[in-house]
């Protein structure tokens, strides 16, 4: 079983308005755990961005036409922090910054369902902070509606 986990959510280092700046500012440690196992994780971690990245790859048919997500945030100078390639039996998670540590290979629908409850605790999160939950669409249209 796969899971997005996250403590400690923050905006302590929020200063402006913009999207960009919520995506990167809007932070919490992150886990991620495959079969019980920690895959990758980091503390103050762009957690937003992540979910928004991820809901657009999962939305817009990327892992139907077998196309790897490799997270390009703002706030890494390297991408691939999470990563999530196809293998021969399914989908690998893991990061460039922990080459030896990608789970097994895991069907589409648990990393959809995954993302899923990821960016459905998270809109949760950002509302009961005060911030719009809409950062987070639930569909690629609404990530491409007012994308940076």
């Amino acid at each position: 079983m796969l899971e997005f986990r996250y403590r400690n959510f923050n905006s302590d280092d929020l200063q402006g308005t913009s999207i960009a700046e919520y995506l990167v500012n809007l932070e919490a440690d992150l886990q991620i755990n495959a079969d019980g196992l920690v895959v990758y994780e980091e503390l103050a971690f762009p957690v937003v961005e992540l979910a928004r990245d991820l809901i657009a790859w999962c939305a817009g048919g990327a892992m139907e036409r077998g196309e790897d997500f490799v997270f390009e945030s703002l706030s890494f100078d390297e991408t691939g922090a999470v990563t999530i390639r196809m293998g021969l039996a399914g989908w690998s998670i893991g990061s460039v910054f922990v080459p030896d540590s990608f789970s097994r290979q895991l069907p589409a629908g648990e990393i959809a369902a995954a993302v899923q409850v990821f960016a459905d605790d998270l809109r949760r999160e950002i509302g009961s902070r005060g911030f719009d939950p809409s950062l987070l669409p639930s569909s690629e249209a609404e990530v491409g509606r007012d994308s940076l």
